[in-house]
């Protein structure tokens, strides 16, 4: 199977406020090498509520997540948020993934708790995308 293309994917009907074109809720997720233009959000793994919850396969907080090679442009947040172990942010990884924004200055970025950041802090004070590009479309 090819690359995905996900183009003007909406969170609108109450949908919750992270809801990313591609939305990760479970362990061992592999997102990579999609094209990703003018969704609500880009890529996001959510774990609210999940630190002890389980599906067919074990635990389903976003333990192992890695994201890479992926081309986003004018899509709202990507990263990480959840209120569950360290142990999901030490086991993420963002990297090679091409951003594009008409704002390169803007916080299009989530870790922790949800709050938005940018680039700088992305890179730089959560080790994110460090082989990744950000430019204007």
């Amino acid at each position: 199977m090819g690359p995905a293309v996900m183009t003007a994917v909406d969170a609108a009907g109450g949908h919750d406020h992270y809801y990313g074109a591609v939305k990760i809720t479970g362990p061992n997720a592999t997102v990579t090498n999609n094209y990703l233009e003018g969704n609500f959000n880009g890529v996001v793994a959510i774990g609210y509520g999940l630190d002890s919850a389980s599906g067919l396969y074990g635990l389903l907080r976003p333990v192992d997540t890695t994201v890479t090679e992926n081309t986003i442009v004018e899509s709202g947040n990507t990263g990480l948020v959840t209120d569950v172990a360290a142990d999901v942010f030490r086991t993420a990884t963002f990297d090679r993934n091409d951003y594009r924004y008409s704002n390169t200055g803007g916080t299009h970025w989530v870790w922790s708790t949800g709050a938005e950041k940018p680039w700088q802090i992305w890179q730089g004070d959560f080790r994110n995308d460090l082989n990744g590009t950000l430019s204007q479309p």
